[in-house]
């Protein structure tokens, strides 16, 4: 379950998102990805603004975003930057077999891995950026919910990211029972 996420803009409005949709979830990964390749404020305020506007569902504009003070945008941005983070990636990793887990808990740094990357020789692959990597895992779970469960685009896109994990990883431990 996700929790919610309120915002009182300066005319009194009352704003609150209670699910996370897929395709919210998407787009804020999506805005993640550009945002690693920010540098000025401006950019971080302009993302930060985009990520409030999709995360209530474009109830608000640039214009009432800019209205309110900084204080109360940036705390409404960690907050979704919370949620994001540390409620809605880590219901992925349910997902992943208890070997998987093991796997990935397994590798280890190697003495070398600093002078590597200090001269350039880490892979791509190393490099490559998370807000991606999710990216793909949500396009993946839309693909597996369309195939395996005949959802549409815009009901998988529409769903809550929540639900449809758990459902998703209902259907993964029970389908080697059929």
């Amino acid at each position: 379950m996700t929790p919610e996420i309120s915002l009182t803009l300066e005319n009194g409005k009352e704003l609150t998102a209670s699910t996370i949709t897929v395709g919210t979830y998407r787009k804020y990964c999506e805005l993640m990805e550009k945002a690693d390749d920010f540098t000025e404020k401006s950019d971080v305020v302009f993302i930060s603004s985009q990520i409030i506007r999709e995360v209530f569902r474009n109830q608000i504009s640039i214009r009432e975003i800019n209205d309110l003070d900084a204080e109360t945008v940036f705390a409404t941005a960690k907050t979704i930057h919370f949620v994001m983070q540390e409620i809605v990636a880590p219901k992925f990793l349910e997902l992943m077999s208890d070997k998987d887990k093991q796997e990935v808990e397994a590798v280890e740094k190697s003495a070398f891995d600093d002078y590597d990357e200090a001269e350039g020789y880490n892979s791509d692959l190393q490099k490559q950026n998370v807000w991606r990597t999710c990216k793909e895992n949500i396009d993946r779970i839309v693909k597996l919910s369309i195939r395996a469960f005949n959802n549409s685009l815009s009901q998988c896109m529409d769903s809550d990211v929540m639900s449809l994990l758990d459902y998703v990883k209902f259907e993964l431990e029970t389908a080697k029972e059929k």
